[in-house]
């Protein structure tokens, strides 16, 4: 940061806590550890994707109530959650690898604060971030081998939401692994070409009391910024630089 601006990092986890260089604090985003009104600028990115309905209206009250002025939200684009999963080999669930539980169109992400309990933040702009080069996926293909192997690609890390087993790929007797990459392959013959898309959403909310001045233009100023993050395939996360929080007395 250029000294501006205090900033304060959160995670529930303490070994992610680990890499933030700055004033940080473990904790719970149902029961954020501040006041009201602690931060000019709520930053949640790349976080309400993974929220499931017991957490989710929870959270989003929980940013209106620590935010001063503005909320940044990032979350990927439209993303197709009944296209790519896994199945445990052990109870059979069916699951995102990356633990994603819902998927964000622009609309969706415009009215995230709509209604009478919310209705206090309004959307000052959202927009696609991108594009990064995506092969396209060949549905027929896609579900065949969901179906068939549980997966679509090698990701030992993935762990049942539900059992607690861990990615299945090491699980497949090599012929099956070596029959899965067949299909791999032949989707990417029938795709040949990576087609340029936007990966991820971006979009900023202020509070409506708030008149808008130089802080409003400076976060309106943070899609260009994603922008030329993502051009290089590069997911914005927490080694971007952007103006931040500023809490009571900071």
């Amino acid at each position: 940061m250029n000294g501006r601006y205090r900033v304060v990092g959160i995670d529930y986890v303490a070994e992610a806590l680990r890499y933030v260089r700055a004033p940080k604090v473990r904790g719970d985003l149902r029961r954020l550890p501040f006041p009201e009104k602690s931060f000019d600028l709520v930053l949640c990115c790349e976080v309400l994707e993974h929220l499931d309905d017991s957490m989710y209206e929870t959270v989003l009250s929980e940013l209106i109530r620590v935010a001063r002025k503005y909320i940044l939200i990032t979350v990927p684009n439209n993303e197709d959650l009944n296209l790519f999963y896994y199945k445990c080999p052990e109870c059979g669930t069916k699951f995102n690898p990356f633990g994603h539980l819902r998927s964000f169109t622009l609309g969706k992400l415009r009215a995230l604060f709509s209604g009478p309990r919310k209705g206090r933040m309004e959307c000052l702009e959202a927009r696609e971030i991108g594009p990064v080069p995506v092969r396209p996926q060949n549905v027929f293909l896609s579900r065949f081998r969901l179906e068939k192997f549980g997966h679509w690609s090698n990701n030992p890390e993935a762990v049942c939401p539900n059992c607690g087993c861990f990615g299945n790929s090491a699980r497949l007797p090599l012929a099956l692994r070596l029959y899965g990459f067949a299909l791999r392959l032949a989707n990417a013959v029938l795709n040949p070409r990576k087609i340029p898309r936007a990966t991820w959403l971006l979009a900023v909310y202020r509070l409506e009391r708030v008149k808008e001045g130089p802080f409003s233009r400076a976060c309106a100023g943070f899609a260009p910024s994603f922008e030329r993050a993502s051009k290089g395939g590069t997911k914005p996360n927490g080694r971007t630089s952007f103006p931040a929080a500023n809490p009571p007395g900071g």
